[in-house]
């Protein structure tokens, strides 16, 4: 574009002259942040390569973006009675308007693609350019009505360009704050500024034809947590694309125009003031003297306890003033009856004296358990006798059980021993050969150690034999 604009200089055509009357940059940087807007502005200048999507905050949408360069028939016939020639016009390739704001009539797809894949293109609207043409899909009475709407709209914004960035500067490059006032006093968001989602997602789906929504690529189902509409309202980026205020300032305000005088005459920080937040004072003021009540008489009931042993019996009014009062809470009830100091609630020589009888009947049932013999450890003991979860500091005040423990448990040579023993029954039991290798398998012994094994198990056996 700077390129261009130095060749155009003779003929005192300026830079500003190109980019804001023959390009999309109005369009694209009519509801962008200052920043963004002079970052394009000195892309187009310095004439970078790439596409500037990401920084216009209109990569990755879903608006269908027209495919093919576009012209409207009536206009092409009134310019070639009156030029001798055809010339493309910059609102019939922009993105969102589908019929002419002149003739009203649909606009017809040519041949030619709308993103030049070289630099050096060119393609005059003469009539083998220009046709045959493609006819697009008819709307509904309804969506033809309001995608005029939509082309009176952006072609203002082409004509009122400064008017509209001045008044969405002056909202602080953002409508978020006057699309909720108006969506109050529509009944479709409360007074704190919360929406009211499925109610504004249905009439604003009620107040667009679907055929339009599909054709813009701006539909969404009512499903969706946080459709396009809701973002608009909510989110703190300014960078949307043009075509989604478009269509908001037509649901809330009739049209463009009418959300620009709107933000003209709205200052930034007013708020819309209703007697609900009084109100909600009021409410608050009547349930906090209430709860308060509530728990005085609690602790009128039990005089002198805590407030763990009285919100035993009042769980939602300590949780209440707990979240709302807290300040007020600690100091209710104010006496108290002094504690006790530390206590003996266990007699730990009686409780070592049943644990340590109950551990060598834990072993035996271990021993008795059928299939595969389970080693007996220290923590298997526990858990038969009861007391698998007792801290570790309380050990020291059970020494004959932690002594039958010791002397219950069993290390791991016992444990492949008795292993051993249990495949050499199994293996007689089912009348196998009682072998070195059948032994070992069904026993579950490592490779590594079934020559000490078999060789402990021999030794064992012949000093049973004979005793």
């Amino acid at each position: 574009m700077g390129t261009l604009a130095e060749q155009t200089a003779p003929f005192k055509i300026s830079f500003d002259e190109l980019l804001f009357g023959h390009t999309l940059y109005p369009y694209n940087t009519a509801f962008s942040s200052e920043k963004t807007a002079q970052w394009i502005y000195d892309w187009a200048k310095a004439s970078k390569p790439g596409p500037a999507d990401c920084q216009l905050g209109v990569f990755g949408t879903q608006i269908k973006k027209p495919q093919h360069l576009r012209f409207c028939p009536e206009c092409y016939a009134e310019e070639l009675k009156r030029f001798g020639e055809g010339f493309w016009h910059r609102m019939h390739q922009t993105a969102g308007v589908l019929v002419c704001e002149r003739h009203h009539c649909p606009l017809l797809e040519t041949a030619v693609p709308y993103f030049a894949k070289g630099s050096n293109q060119y393609a005059s609207a003469v009539p083998y350019v220009l046709f045959p043409a493609v006819y697009p899909n008819p709307l509904s009475p309804l969506a033809r009505q309001q995608a005029i709407q939509i082309a009176r709209d952006i072609q203002y914004l082409y004509q009122n360009y400064g008017r509209i960035r001045a008044a969405f500067a002056r909202q602080n490059y953002s409508f978020q704050n006057l699309f909720l006032n108006v969506l109050r006093k529509k009944g479709l968001a409360s007074d704190g500024g919360a929406l009211r989602l499925k109610k504004y997602c249905q009439a604003f789906l009620e107040f667009f034809a679907r055929d339009l929504l599909d054709a813009l690529g701006l539909s969404f189902d009512e499903c969706i947590s946080k459709p396009w509409i809701v973002s608009i309202c909510r989110s703190h980026r300014s960078d949307f694309h043009p075509l989604r205020y478009i269509l908001m300032a037509q649901f809330l305000c009739m049209g463009l125009s009418g959300l620009v005088e709107l933000a003209e005459a709205y200052a930034p920080e007013e708020r819309i003031v209703s007697p609900a937040p009084c109100k909600q004072v009021a409410d608050y003021e009547k349930k906090r003297k209430a709860y308060r009540l509530r728990w005085l008489k609690d602790c009128e009931v039990k005089p002198g306890a805590g407030q763990n042993e009285i919100r035993k019996t009042a769980v939602a009014v300590y949780t209440w003033l707990n979240r709302h009062d807290k300040e007020w809470l600690s100091q209710h009830p104010l006496e108290r009856r002094p504690r006790g100091g530390n206590r003996t609630y266990a007699d730990w020589a009686e409780k070592d004296r049943k644990f340590s009888i109950l551990v060598p009947k834990a072993a035996e049932k271990i021993k008795l358990l059928q299939g595969k013999p389970t080693q007996i450890t220290k923590t298997k003991l526990l858990t038969e006798i009861g007391c698998g979860s007792l801290p570790f500091k309380q050990w020291i005040r059970l020494p004959l059980t932690e002594k039958a423990i010791s002397k219950e448990t069993e290390d791991r040579t016992t444990f492949r021993m008795r292993k051993v023993q249990w495949a050499v029954q199994e293996l007689t039991a089912l009348g196998d050969p009682v072998v070195k290798w059948r032994v070992m398998k069904l026993a579950g012994i490592r490779d590594e150690a079934w020559d000490m094994c078999w060789k402990a198990y021999i030794a064992d056996d012949n000093l049973s034999e004979t005793e």
